[in-house]
C-alpha cells in the first residue's frame, strides 16, 4: 500500500484536496508480482537516481505514458480509497486530525483487503510504505482498537477478522519492497485523476484510465464502487460520481464486464478475485 496527496495537515504547499491510498494484490494466488516489479524498475527507473527505486511523480514525460502502459499489464488487483479532505477536515492545523484522516482511510483499505483474503481463504499479509502519518506501533494499536470496536458493535467495522493478524501488517521502505514501486504508481495515477493539476486547473485522468481495468470488483465480482474504488465520505459517493464522470464510466464498464461473464456462464474472471 502507498499513498499520494496529503491528509490535510494544513502545511503550506503540501495540502491537497484529495488523499489517495492505493493497495495492490497478486492477481493470482501464486503470482509473481515481485519479479514484474523488478523488471519494471530496470526498464523505467531514473538512471541518475541514487535511491534506485521508482517514484512515478518524478518520471520524465517521455517515460510516463510507456510506464503506465506497462504497469497496466501487471498481474495485480487494485484497491483505491480516495478521501476528500476538504469535507473531512475539521481542524486543518492540528496534526492529530490529519493522522486520524489517514487512519480512517487505512481502515477502509484494510476492510477491502480482508474481503479478498477471506475469498481466497488465505491470511492477509499487508505491507504499507513507511509514512510520516503513522508508525508500525500506532498502526497495530489502531487495528486493535478497530477489533475491540467490532466486538462491541459488530457492524461498525467491516473487516473479515478471521483472516487478519495485526503482526502480519508491516511497514517497509520502497527499496525493501519492490511491489511498493507499483503501488506508488497506482496511487499517483488515481490522485492525478481527482486532484486539479496546478498547470491546467483540472485533473489528468489518463493514467488512471489505463489502470482502471485492474480495480477489484469485490467478493461477488459485480462492481468496483466501494470495493476496488471507494470515496470517503461514502455518503457523498453520488455527488463525487457527478463531479467525476470518468469514475462513473469505470463503474459502468466493470458492471458490463461482470454481466457479460455471467451471460457466458463463466464463474471466474481472468483476474482472480473478480468472480462474476
Amino acid at each position: 500500500m502507498d499513498e499520494s496527496g496529503d491528509p490535510g495537515s494544513g502545511e503550506k504547499g503540501r495540502s491537497s484536496r484529495w488523499l489517495v491510498l492505493a493497495g495492490i494484490a497478486e492477481a493470482k494466488e501464486n503470482g509473481d508480482l515481485e519479479r514484474f516489479a523488478l523488471e519494471f524498475q530496470q526498464t523505467f527507473a531514473q538512471r541518475s537516481s541514487r535511491t534506485r527505486f521508482l517514484h512515478f511523480s518524478k518520471l520524465s514525460g517521455a517515460k510516463k505514458m510507456p510506464a503506465y502502459m506497462q504497469l497496466a499489464t501487471a498481474p495485480m488487483l487494485v484497491f483505491v480509497v480516495a478521501t476528500d479532505t476538504s469535507i473531512m477536515r475539521s481542524k486543518p492545523s492540528a496534526p492529530h486530525e490529519a493522522q486520524n484522516r489517514y487512519r480512517f482511510a487505512l481502515r477502509f483499505l484494510l476492510e477491502r483487503a480482508s474481503w479478498l483474503a477471506a475469498r481466497r481463504r488465505q491470511p492477509l499479509e499487508m505491507v504499507i510504505e513507511e509514512s510520516a502519518h503513522i508508525t508500525v506501533d500506532s498502526m497495530r494499536e489502531y487495528v486493535d482498537r478497530l477489533y475491540k470496536g467490532h466486538e462491541s458493535e459488530p457492524r461498525s467495522v467491516d473487516v473479515e477478522w478471521g483472516w487478519v493478524d495485526k503482526d502480519r501488517i508491516t511497514m517497509a521502505r520502497k527499496e525493501e519492497q519492490p511491489q511498493l514501486w507499483l503501488a506508488d504508481g497506482v496511487a499517483h495515477a488515481f490522485f492525478q485523476a481527482l486532484e486539479a493539476n496546478s498547470f491546467i486547473g483540472r485533473p489528468v485522468p489518463i493514467y488512471a484510465d489505463l489502470l482502471q481495468p485492474l480495480l477489484w470488483r469485490g467478493p461477488r465480482g459485480d462492481q468496483i464502487s466501494r470495493n476496488g474504488f471507494t470515496f470517503i465520505p461514502p455518503a457523498r459517493t453520488a455527488d463525487f460520481m457527478r463531479e467525476f464522470p470518468i469514475v462513473r464510466r469505470w463503474v459502468i464498464q466493470h458492471e458490463q464486464v461482470a454481466a457479460a461473464l455471467w451471460q457466458q456462464g463463466s464463474d471466474s474472471d481472468p483476474l482472480d478475485g473478480n468472480s462474476a
